[in-house]
């Protein structure tokens, strides 16, 4: 009688001991229309789930991106599926039969890469000037108005985003 000669795969009945993220750095300052890569370390861990979440904070049942069954430490968004301004917070799951590990959280920014092309269409035109009063003046004046990053919309930033319109990029 013929046996069966049977190799099951090497799987970790264990979990992971810790995820660590690595890129991009907390707090970091990413220009928009760039590939954006995420990194981190692992020790353990058979596949990864990626989680991005825009704003602030993490809210487990509306995540903006979820990337899973990764099998590597890395995950590159490419230019054409960049993320749009704003701020972000990641994650990263390490999964294995046993379980899950959650690495802690990262916050980082997407900013316009030429901060005068307010419509971000990558050209500095009457558009944009147009645009940023219309932003600058509404009630409430929208967030983008505060061109400074100071907390207030206020006739600084209008003198600011003038400035920089007519320097282009």
């Amino acid at each position: 009688m013929m046996g069966w000669n049977v190799h099951p795969p090497m799987v970790s009945l264990a979990v992971a001991e810790s995820v660590t993220p690595v890129l991009p750095s907390q707090e970091a300052v990413i220009p928009s229309g760039e590939a954006l890569t995420f990194a981190w370390d692992a020790i353990g861990g058979e596949t990864w789930t990626l989680f991005i979440y825009q704003g602030s904070e993490v809210l487990d049942d509306n995540p903006m991106r979820v990337y899973e069954d990764l099998t590597s430490q890395t995950l590159t968004i490419p230019i054409e599926e960049a993320l749009p301004v704003g701020q972000y917070v990641w994650y990263v799951l390490a999964r294995t039969l046993a379980g899950d590990t959650g690495s802690t959280h990262r916050t980082f920014e997407v900013v316009r890469a030429c901060p005068a092309d307010f419509n971000g269409d990558g050209n500095v035109d009457p558009d944009d000037l147009a645009g940023f009063i219309a932003c600058y003046f509404s009630l409430p004046p929208c967030p983008e108005g505060d061109f400074n990053h100071d907390g207030n919309v206020d006739p600084d930033d209008l003198a600011d985003y003038v400035a920089a319109h007519f320097e282009g990029c």
